[in-house]
């Protein structure tokens, strides 16, 4: 989204194709980017084991342990996922898309199916989810060094995100 520069350009180019578009966003950018830097650091780890780098994990794999954050790092990229949804939210306006917040996904992934197929067209056929969540909600039991990051959040308005 970051590389979207002629958002008339694309939306001359949805229209004329008759092409719906669907904004997925997630508002908490501190566990958005924990999520990111755990994904990252995960493939790292497999690259250097000779192994499939992989920024997901496949449903029923065996969780992954709590990984060290980098607090000047995480606040990095919290400050480029919310400089890239304002300008994802900016975009467009709200009665031309479909908008699907992360948690919607996490509390109804049928209903948010199903509003998408409705959205673009798609007819209603079986599905399966493939992926699972890599990031625990506690992130106290993601990051080795919480009190780390929890004290370099404190005073943000990112500090509620933890």
């Amino acid at each position: 989204m970051r590389a979207l520069c002629d958002a008339n350009a694309l939306k001359r180019f949805l229209d004329e194709h008759g092409l719906g578009v669907v904004r997925l966003r997630r508002d908490n950018f501190v566990k958005s980017a924990v999520s990111q830097m755990r994904a990252a650091e995960y493939a790292q780890e497999a690259q250097r084991e000779n192994r499939e780098a992989t920024w997901f994990l496949k449903s029923g794999a065996e969780p992954v342990g709590a990984m060290r954050i980098d607090p000047e790092l995480l606040m990095k990229r919290i400050a480029l996922m919310e400089g890239a949804q304002a300008q994802l939210m900016s975009a467009f306006a709200a009665d031309e898309v479909l908008d699907v917040e992360y948690e919607e996904i996490r509390r109804d992934v049928a209903g948010v199916i199903a509003r998408l197929r409705a959205h673009i067209g798609l007819p209603d056929t079986p599905y399966e989810i493939a992926h699972t969540k890599f990031t625990p909600d506690d992130l106290k039991s993601a990051i080795v060094n919480y009190d780390e990051v929890a004290a370099r959040l404190a005073g943000t308005p990112y500090q509620a995100m933890l």
